[in-house]
């Protein structure tokens, strides 16, 4: 069975230019896991969007809109054990949203049409029952205008195929 998702976000306003860093922060656990988070912030001359990913527990995304010159702490200990403060920013936040990722649908199909002609061939997966792969360098592509993350779950291939993926892409889509 093979398995793609696809979640793109474009970064706020269309026609807005925008420049994308990013940072990974991770922290090896003792059950040979890790937690992992990214920081992909995408500037403008105006104003910042930043995404936190985390492929910790279930993917889950923050995205908050600041002004250019907020930054973002991480304390990756407390992220860890879910305290607060896990998360912080310098100064107010103009908006924010987020989002858990708790449930996916995993299609089988002999060709790649992705048709849905039989409802028994779909298959719901709780996330909570996975570990996800450690977010790496190998994983996270960035440049100046995209950055995308993998993220693989290794918990069970029965369930879940080996070969499955879950992919987040964030974009500037600013027109050239």
């Amino acid at each position: 069975m093979h398995l793609a998702v696809v979640a793109a976000l474009i970064t706020c306003s269309y026609g807005t230019k925008r420049n994308i860093k990013c940072t990974l922060y991770g922290l090896p656990d003792s059950a040979n896991k890790s937690v992992s988070l990214i920081h992909i912030r995408a500037d403008s001359t105006e104003d910042t969007v930043h995404y936190l990913w985390s492929s910790f527990y279930l993917p889950s995304v923050i995205v908050a809109r600041t002004t250019t010159n907020t930054n973002v702490s991480v304390d990756i200990q407390k992220l860890r054990t879910f305290e607060s403060g896990a998360i912080t920013f310098n100064a107010s936040l103009l908006g924010f949203k987020g989002l858990t990722i708790s449930k996916m649908w995993q299609l089988s199909y002999e060709t790649d049409t992705a048709e849905i002609l039989d409802a028994s061939k779909i298959e719901s997966l709780n996330l909570v029952d996975f570990q996800w792969s450690k977010v790496t360098n190998k994983t996270l592509s960035c440049s100046d205008h995209a950055a995308s993350i993998k993220l693989n779950a290794f918990s069970d291939s029965e369930i879940f195929s080996d070969k499955g993926l879950l992919e987040l892409e964030v974009c500037d889509y600013f027109k050239r």
